[in-house]
Parts: structure tokens; sequence; C-alpha cells
């Protein structure tokens, strides 16, 4: 028990709002504990036809990485977000890996949906 303990209060490097403005940043309660991200600012939701809770699915395939993209969850229609499911029996170094690729997969995204 002390290990999840652990890992959920692991602070997980490279994902900032700062880094990425698109993406909100919260207090999470997941693994790890510290953060939960939502693809839009609360206020401002990407357009539904955008479709981007499935290009960062798309992007995240690319790049190794599972994520299960939902859409509608700011009011029903609009807002994205994606979920992460890591095992238990994640390491540290995973945490780190994992949150490198979404970056990636969220700079694609982002980037494909003003070329779209």
């Amino acid at each position: 028990m002390a290990r999840l303990v652990r890992i959920c209060r692991y602070p997980v490097k490279g994902l900032s709002a700062e880094d990425l403005p698109a993406v909100a940043v919260t207090a999470g309660d997941g693994v790890p504990l510290d953060r939960a991200f939502a693809l839009a600012r609360p206020e401002a939701p990407f357009d539904p036809a955008l479709k981007i809770a499935a290009r960062v699915k798309r992007a995240a395939m690319a790049h190794g990485l599972m994520v299960y993209p939902m859409s509608g969850t700011a009011d029903g229609t609009r807002g994205d977000h994606v979920l992460l499911a890591p095992p238990f029996i994640v390491e540290e170094r995973q945490l780190d890996e994992l949150v490198a690729k979404l970056g990636t997969a969220l700079d694609a995204a982002l980037k494909s949906r003003v070329a779209a």
C-alpha cells in the first residue's frame, strides 16, 4: 500500500498549462493524484466538429500510448478529455514516459486542428 501512495503522489514531470495553453490542469484524484487535464479551458471548449479527443487518441496511438477519448463532457455536446488509466504497478519512469507521449500527442492533435 505504501508503494501505491508513493505513486499516487509522484510529481509527474512535463505537462503544464504554461506549456500547452489549450490544456486546463486541475487537481486530480487518480494516479497520479496531482493532476487532471481537460482539452481546452472550461470557459472555451473546442467546437465538437473538430473531434479533438479523437485526434488526441490517434496521435497518442501513433506514439505508443493508449488513451480513452471522450467528448461532450462540458455540457453534453462540447468539451473533450482523454482518460489515462495506468495500472497500480506503474513505475515512476513509466509515468514520465506516459506524460511525455501525451504531450507529443496533444501538440500533434492541436496543430492538426488548424490544418483541418
